[in-house]
């Protein structure tokens, strides 16, 4: 019996039929089911000066930068500025006016930093 339905062309239907999906699976390089990421923005996340020394004190140009964060949607949810730190690193700054100082935001885990503004900005180092 298993034998005449492998021979059937009701067993062919199904081969094709299965191979089709496998094909348009591969062919479309999407997995069923797969959560597409979404983006969120996320504005005044406030900035933080480290690695300064103790004897100095920094005034940064700004207080707070917005960034642009994708992942699930689940995981975005819970995201607002009060998670989330921008630093500029002031290791071997002396004091004065440095200009296009980097700043740098780690970005929660399971979600990427897509961009964030301002990347840059100006910082016044003097003694205390």
């Amino acid at each position: 019996m298993f034998n005449k339905f492998l021979r059937s062309n009701y067993f062919a239907l199904i081969l094709a039929v299965f191979l089709a999906v496998i094909l348009w699976l591969f062919v479309v390089g999407e997995v069923p089911f797969q959560v597409t990421p979404d983006r969120k923005n996320i504005r005044d996340i406030p900035v933080v000066y480290v690695n300064l020394d103790n004897d100095l004190e920094a005034t940064l140009e700004r207080e707070n930068v917005a960034a642009t964060l994708e992942g699930v949607p689940e995981l975005l949810g819970d995201i607002d500025s009060e998670n989330m730190v921008a630093f500029v690193n002031l290791a071997d700054k002396g004091p004065g006016l440095h200009e296009d100082v980097e700043v740098q935001i780690n970005p929660p885990e399971d979600l990427s930093l897509v961009t964030y503004l301002p990347s840059q900005m100006q910082v016044y180092i003097e003694e205390e």
